[in-house]
């Protein structure tokens, strides 16, 4: 069965997809540190960033990783010697993360989690989320991509490390589970991602390939990224948030800090401001201006009264208050009406046929 994705998705009051502003996302993510009192402080910045959403992540360690999994390279940042008990510091209850869910929609966020197993991904449905945002190591999860697509909720899911075939094996999944509303986050899995490894094109690869909204959850460093993905029509755009980048932590030294979220911001709206609807015209601020620039048919040189006009006679200047230039060819075979005097602007009551 093929299934007909909606272009746009709605979570409470927000909607995106095509057609509605970049939403801005902002990843808190675990730098929270596993308290609350952080993880509050990151709400309110990203609110004071200008962000659409603030995001955490959910999960139960023991559910997560085995004892004796080794951390990513980038997870050794934490100083911790193994990934369980990494994880184990950056843990918010669920009482902390109902709380934080609170802050967000009071300060106008929404408010998002990526549970990474299925009692964490419960535990935010019951808190009321509007959407299930998955990480790209759960491209490949099949039971949870099952157990999320029946919650009935729309799934925003990254597609970090994967290729195609595996991104066509997850949207399959989804859809025989029951889902119906996906995003897809083009993602590049390194904490930061290498610009030149950031293959932005693929936001249109998976428009096309999936006709779904696509976006970009962004681990570059700076916003060039964010800015072509943007222009790419990416319906929203991802990027880590920290209060502090010299905390300890796996992700600090990749994130954005307030003020950095905030140019970024304001970097997606003037380039959504200036993408324009792409019909071609005179926009309002070029008009005063369009007079002054094109150009007349004038006459090059003294054409007497009854002479008739060849091209030698005319030059094309500005202004364009006569006969414009693009008429040239009207103007050529008639007769002048009088005498007409160098660098005169010719103006059709000057001609007769």
């Amino acid at each position: 069965m093929i299934v007909r994705w909606p272009k746009q998705i709605r979570m409470g009051r927000r909607v995106i997809g095509d057609g509605r502003p970049c939403f801005v996302i902002a990843e808190g993510g675990v730098n929270h540190n596993g308290r609350l009192d952080l993880a509050l402080r990151l709400v309110d910045a990203a609110a004071d960033a200008g962000a659409d959403a603030i995001k955490f992540q959910v999960f139960n360690p023991d559910l997560l990783v085995t004892a004796g999994a080794k951390r990513a390279p980038y997870q050794r940042r934490a100083g911790r010697t193994s990934q369980i008990e990494m994880l184990r510091t950056l843990v918010l209850s669920p009482a902390a993360i109902a709380r934080v869910a609170r802050r967000a929609y009071s300060c106008g966020l929404e408010f998002l989690v990526t549970p990474f197993d299925e009692p964490s991904l419960r535990s935010v449905v019951d808190i009321g989320v509007r959407a299930i945002k998955l990480g790209s190591g759960e491209v490949t999860n099949i039971p949870l991509l099952r157990a999320a697509s029946r919650t009935g909720l729309p799934i925003l899911l990254s597609t970090g490390m994967s290729t195609y075939a595996e991104v066509d094996r997850a949207v399959g999944t989804c859809s025989a589970a029951g889902c119906r509303a996906l995003a897809l986050f083009h993602c590049v899995s390194a904490y930061p991602s290498p610009l030149d490894e950031m293959n932005v094109r693929v936001v249109s690869g998976m428009r096309e390939r999936y006709r779904v909204p696509v976006a970009l959850s962004d681990h570059s460093a700076g916003f060039a990224a964010s800015a072509a993905a943007v222009a790419l029509g990416a319906c929203s755009i991802e990027k880590h948030l920290t209060t502090n980048k010299r905390l300890i932590g796996p992700d600090h030294a990749a994130s954005l800090d307030a003020g950095e979220f905030q140019q970024l911001v304001t970097t997606v709206r003037d380039i959504e401001a200036s993408l324009g609807d792409g019909a071609k015209r005179c926009m309002p601020a070029e008009r005063q201006n369009l007079r002054h620039v094109r150009r007349s048919c004038v006459a090059a040189t003294t054409i007497p009264s009854g002479a008739r006009i060849r091209l030698h006679h005319l030059v094309m200047k500005r202004p364009a208050t006569g006969i414009p230039s693009n008429d040239v060819d009207r103007v050529i075979g008639r007769r002048a009406r009088r005498d007409i005097q160098p660098d005169e602007v010719l103006t059709w009551d000057l001609l007769k046929r």
